[in-house]
This record gives structure tokens, sequence and C-alpha cells, in this order.
């Protein structure tokens, strides 16, 4: 192999564990930052009381946002293994992985995010006459989340290893 066809390769290797290491970083971000901070935005903000429909309309906005930033990372990871299937095909961990992470990606875009705006237009009053089945919603886009930061997490520890083993 050339220099210069080794140099692309090791860049969109370093590109393909960037982005998900991104994506780990910004799950734990959105997690532990700030969701906390918004839903307990009254500690924050003074002579300002928003409700947790409120709060709730601005996490929905940010994940939103996200999912959007998380569908442009997985098309570049698709894209990646399509080119380097030969490599994906000798790991069942990289297959189970990926098509977790791939899975788990787009149920949060297009399944709970969506699922999360069709409660919010309908209204606080109706959140509040069904919150049992909007919890149980909201957690299991929780579970979700966490799904995508491990197979995310598990797919650049694979590439590193295989890098620098």
């Amino acid at each position: 192999m050339n220099k210069h066809k080794l140099t692309i390769n090791k860049t969109i290797d370093f590109v393909y564990i960037l982005l998900l290491l991104f994506v780990v970083g910004s799950v734990i971000v959105l997690g532990v930052i700030v969701a906390p901070v918004v839903f307990n935005s009254a500690i924050y903000l003074d002579n300002t009381e928003l409700t947790r429909f409120d709060n709730g309309l601005l996490m929905s906005e940010i994940f939103r946002r996200f999912s959007n930033i998380l569908n442009i990372v997985l098309l570049y990871i698709t894209i990646y293994h399509t080119f380097k299937y030969k490599e994906l095909l000798n790991s069942i961990t990289t297959i189970i992985s990926f098509v977790i992470f791939a899975v788990s990606s787009l149920l949060f875009s297009f399944y709970f995010n969506e699922g999360v705006y069709a409660f919010i237009s309908k209204g606080e009053t109706l959140i509040n006459e069904h919150i049992e089945i909007f919890e149980n919603f909201h957690k299991a886009s929780e579970i979700d989340f966490t799904i995508i930061l491990f197979s995310a997490l598990s797919l650049a520890f694979i590439e590193l290893k295989k890098k620098y083993h």
C-alpha cells in the first residue's frame, strides 16, 4: 500500500474513533450534566419558574438536535463498515456492537424523539392524564440512550485495540 493511501486510511480510522468517542462524551454530558441542570432550573434561575413541562420542552429540543448529529455519525459509521466489510466479517463482536449501535441510534432518533414530541404536541394536560405511559416511554428512551453509550464505546475500544494492539 502506498504512503498516500495509508495516510488516508489512518485518517478515516481516526475520524471513526473520534466520532464514536464524541457520541460517548455527548451521551454522558447530556445525561449527567444537561438534564439535571434543565430539570432543576429553579436552582439556577432567579425569578424564573419553569414548569416540569417547560423543562421537558427544552430537553426535547436538545435531544432533537443531538439526534441530528447522531444520525450523521451513524451514516459515517455505516459507510465505514460498508467499505471495511471484510474486517467487519472477521469479528462477531464488531458486528453485534455495530448492529446494536445502529438500531439504538435509529430508535432514539425516529421512535423515542418522535414519541416524546407527539406527547408534547398534545400538551401538558394530556401528558398528566397519561403520566404512567409517558414515564414508561421516557424510561425506555433512557435505556436506549445508555445502550447507545455502551455500543459506541465498544466499537471505539474494538477499533483502538486493533490499531494499537
